[in-house]
């Protein structure tokens, strides 16, 4: 898994989060923890949730 900031501006950003790009997988799910209290207000392609600093999708 890679991620990588694609885009910023004032207040927000834009992130890609990559899964095996050399792999067809038809199901996956990814955990995390921001670190400055990031929110995700826009998912495209999946699902998510948020507890505080803690993310899945």
């Amino acid at each position: 898994m890679t991620y990588r900031i694609v885009g910023s501006w004032p207040g927000g950003f834009q992130g890609e989060v990559q899964i095996a790009p050399n792999l067809a997988i038809s199901a996956w799910s990814v955990s995390w923890s921001f670190a400055n209290a990031q929110r995700i207000n826009q998912l495209w392609s999946g699902s998510h949730s948020q507890n505080g600093a803690a993310c899945s999708g």
